[in-house]
């Protein structure tokens, strides 16, 4: 796990975007225990799926001003194996509508890209759905792999 180097102050953007069962929470919605702008209510006992999230900003990732409240995206990081071969991967989940199209997203998705990180983008399609798109550099992915990874990311 990567070493926490911010704080996430006002910010509670990871109280929308994950389904967490434990707690009926639904995939693209507010968590009934976020009180916003100011924190988790439940944070000391909070479900395990809340407390596997690590936000890629808490962890130096972006600028300090790119904090997901501020931007409108939450980012994340992990790797996944696709195929044979195994990539990093840097997910912008969109909490504002249009969050995705500033042109501080489109300069992180592309500065990211060609440093050869998938990068997936979740834009909210409705009021409980995510659509997965991925980005990346040409030639990064070969077409069955990047069928692959959009059935995963998807299911």
């Amino acid at each position: 796990m990567q070493e926490i180097t911010r704080r996430c102050g006002g910010c509670n953007a990871c109280c929308k975007p994950f389904a967490i069962p434990e707690i009926n929470k639904h995939t693209a919605t507010w968590c009934t225990h976020c009180d916003r702008g100011v924190g988790c209510r439940i944070y000391e006992t909070r479900p395990e799926a809340c407390r596997a999230f690590t936000c890629a900003w808490l962890t130096g990732t972006g600028d300090e001003s790119d904090r997901p409240d501020r931007t409108g995206f939450i980012m994340g990081l992990f790797g996944r194996k696709v195929g044979e071969r195994s990539f990093e991967i840097l997910e912008l989940l969109e909490i504002e509508s249009g969050a995705l199209e500033t042109a501080r997203a489109k300069q992180i998705i592309e500065h990211v890209a060609r440093g050869g990180y998938v990068v997936v983008l979740r834009r909210q399609v409705s009021d409980t759905e995510y659509q997965p798109e991925t980005v990346c550099r040409h030639g990064l992915l070969t077409p069955d792999e990047h069928a692959a990874l959009v059935r995963a990311l998807s299911a």
